[in-house]
């Protein structure tokens, strides 16, 4: 039953010519033929990597590089795999492993393996998309591909385990139905964490934000940073204060995002400045002109050195109020950007004897004369 047909059987042969011990004889004509197939077919399999690896280098796409990969980070382990399985059949067919015939053993051995190359493929495809697919209008997405790599390759063990116990023998009814009441009393003894994480596989395939983006939560100032990490419990978001707030996945899911980074990382910011109602506007919007076309040609946090608004604005109670449009590169340059710009114009409006008005209130008293009273009889 343990015979392969095509595999030549030489164990009558070794035992008729070996001197001492059959046994003991037939384990070492095993290793020696173990070492002998090893190394012939490592060195068949390296040949045909390099004639594979120079016509791969001809193709444009990435794909079969990757597939290349896949197939030499195996390549060790099915040579011995396949040099014990034939060392074996040549010197002791019929022999057993832990009372299991060797085929038995060696089918159950050959599944695993197959479901370790199947998930070393699967990685070569995931990875093959990522690097070459997601730039063509999609963005890379390195933490949902990590998922969907680790639900793959349980998927591909658990299958190729419950066939393995189903050849030992081993009934998988009752162990299966064993399994679903435990993963239910798991599901609800972990409801919360399993909450949190399908929020983060939702954040990760929609992807409101990524990772480095500066985000702002139920647009709440004292919530907003760089997002440092996306986790399957939580999302970290690390403050300008390098503080780091923790944010259950689950939350977040359900919270107003902000993320000033979308559609791009530049972004507009506006703001006033006044003067006073004795200065003529087109003399202010003058000098604020000058001073915005020097921040616009140095300073380095500029966005779009091209792009500019000022205009009037409203009348307030003590000044005329001027709005200032400008592009920075990120959200947290515009405070940078703004102050430099708040500076420039004091010090240009002083030069220029336009006057900063404070809020102020003119009381006027006027004493009024009232009528003078008979006196009473």
């Amino acid at each position: 039953m343990g015979r392969l047909d095509f595999i030549p059987d030489f164990s009558a042969e070794i035992k008729a010519l070996l001197p001492f011990n059959s046994d003991v004889g037939l384990f070492v004509v095993g290793v020696v033929y173990f070492i002998a197939l090893f190394l012939i077919l490592r060195t068949l399999g390296y040949i045909g990597m390099r004639i594979v690896d120079r016509l791969s280098g001809k193709t444009k796409t990435t794909f079969d590089d990757h597939i290349i990969e896949a197939a030499k980070s195996v390549m060790n382990i099915l040579v011995i795999f396949l040099a014990a399985f034939l060392a074996f059949f040549m010197v002791a067919p019929e022999a057993a492993i832990f009372g299991y015939p060797v085929r038995e053993v060696f089918i159950m051995l050959g599944i695993i393996l197959a479901a370790h190359i199947a998930q070393r493929f699967v990685l070569a495809l995931l990875r093959w998309y990522e690097d070459e697919l997601a730039p063509m209008g999609r963005p890379k997405r390195k933490e949902l591909f990590s998922f969907i790599n680790n639900i793959i390759k349980i998927g591909i063990y658990a299958t190729a385990l419950t066939i393995v116990l189903a050849r030992m023998g081993i009934e998988i009814g009752p162990l299966l139905a064993g399994l679903g009441v435990a993963g239910l009393a798991v599901a609800l003894a972990l409801q919360d964490s399993l909450t949190n994480l399908f929020a983060g596989i939702h954040i990760l395939a929609d992807k409101p934000f990524k990772v480095g983006d500066f985000i702002i939560v139920d647009n709440d100032e004292s919530k907003k940073g760089y997002v440092e990490e996306i986790g399957w419990r939580s999302t970290r978001i690390r403050f300008p204060q390098n503080n780091v707030l923790i944010v259950p996945n689950a939350k977040l899911a359900s919270s107003q995002i902000i993320n000033t980074y979308q559609p791009s990382k530049p972004m507009s910011i506006v703001f006033t400045v006044g003067a006073s109602y004795e200065d003529k506007p087109d003399k202010v919007i003058k000098v604020i002109n000058r001073v915005i076309d020097r921040i616009l040609k140095n300073h380095p946090d500029i966005g779009d050195r091209e792009f500019k608004i000022v205009r009037l604005a409203d009348y307030k109670d003590s000044s005329i109020d001027y709005v200032i449009v400008i592009k920075v590169k990120e959200f947290m340059a515009q405070y940078g950007v703004m102050g430099e710009v708040k500076r420039q114009i004091y010090y240009e409006f002083e030069k220029e004897g336009i006057t900063i008005p404070f809020p102020q209130t003119d009381v006027h008293l006027f004493q009024q004369k009232g009528k003078k009273g008979k006196k009473a009889g």
